[in-house]
């Protein structure tokens, strides 16, 4: 006699909750839903969370079949992706920001990786620049890069918060995003924690998970844009001590922006990019200094006394 085989089991079919963060993206924040609608591994729900925006960005989602969650004033990306966290229904959490267009293989690819393994706790894809027609979206391209190159990772320490798909247990577990990082470096926060939390677990990067970026930037955007990247989560989560210590940090940024950008440029004969590479250079000490006074602004605010009132 012989016993029938015994299939395996098979894994079970995750539900999906997709969310955009919203703040004054009147001009993509439609075809950002449009695309979540378009992708060949439909989400289970679909949802926007806008971020006090002042423009149209609220009335173009709610012409969608979305959940729409809505902040009265600005809190920061970091808040808006914990509104869509508390939020979700489903057993994974996606994402992308509201000036991206995902491809649409983008979520199937990634959904797939995940579902395929449990030690898998997120997934992320490349981000790609759509437009590169001016100097400074081609600088961004070049120096702003949301990808981690054209060969998969099986284990990466770091996901761009503009392309994700997370278990959203694993998120909840180690209380979402850090909110008063707010803009900047919430992800790459998110994602340390994430890995000291679950320490037999892993991210990866699939480079053919494609999300268009559909941002243009000026001269002076990028250059800020770079700052901030450079001086977050650093700075809000160490503020400066002192003058020395601002100091010592603004010398370290401008280091690096010398090491990596500026010499990039130069071997590779970008002079046109370098350019801008050296406005940066000598904008940083700008910002810099801006950051400085705002903190010994709020330092001096604390230590203040609390007014007595008058007797009469």
């Amino acid at each position: 006699m012989f016993e029938p085989l015994q299939q395996p089991a098979a894994r079970p079919r995750l539900r999906v909750s997709a969310y955009i963060p919203c703040y004054n993206a009147e001009r993509t924040i439609g075809q950002a839903i449009a695309s979540l609608f378009a992708q060949w591994r439909k989400p289970d729900e679909v949802m926007v969370v806008d971020d006090g925006s002042t423009d149209r960005s609220l009335n173009i989602a709610l012409t969608y079949p979305v959940k729409v969650w809505r902040h009265k004033g600005n809190r920061g990306l970091a808040a808006a992706r914990n509104t869509a966290l508390h939020g979700a229904s489903g057993d994974l959490i996606a994402s992308i920001d509201a000036d991206c267009f995902a491809e649409p293989r983008w979520l199937g690819r990634l959904v797939k990786r995940i579902e395929a393994d449990s030690a898998v706790i997120g997934a992320g894809g490349a981000t790609v620049e759509e437009h590169q027609r001016s100097l400074a979206d081609r600088w961004r391209a070049q120096h702003l890069r949301q990808h981690l190159g054209s060969t998969p990772l099986d284990n990466v320490e770091f996901l761009f918060g503009a392309n994700t798909v997370f278990r959203r247990a694993s998120l909840l577990a180690i209380g979402g995003y850090n909110a008063s990082l707010r803009t900047n470096g919430e992800d790459r926060d998110l994602c340390r924690r994430l890995l000291e939390r679950h320490r037999q677990s892993r991210l990866l990067y699939d480079p053919k998970a494609v999300v268009q970026h559909l941002r243009e930037d000026t001269i002076g955007s990028v250059i800020e844009t770079k700052w901030r990247y450079l001086h977050f989560p650093a700075g809000v989560l160490h503020p400066y001590d002192d003058r020395v210590d601002a100091l010592r940090r603004t010398a370290d940024l401008m280091g690096q922006l010398w090491r990596k950008d500026l010499m990039s440029d130069v071997q590779a004969r970008r002079v046109d990019l370098a350019g801008i590479t050296l406005m940066a250079l000598t904008a940083i000490p700008v910002f810099q200094f801006r950051a400085y006074r705002r903190r010994r602004r709020e330092l001096r605010q604390a230590q203040a006394p609390a007014a007595t009132p008058k007797s009469y």
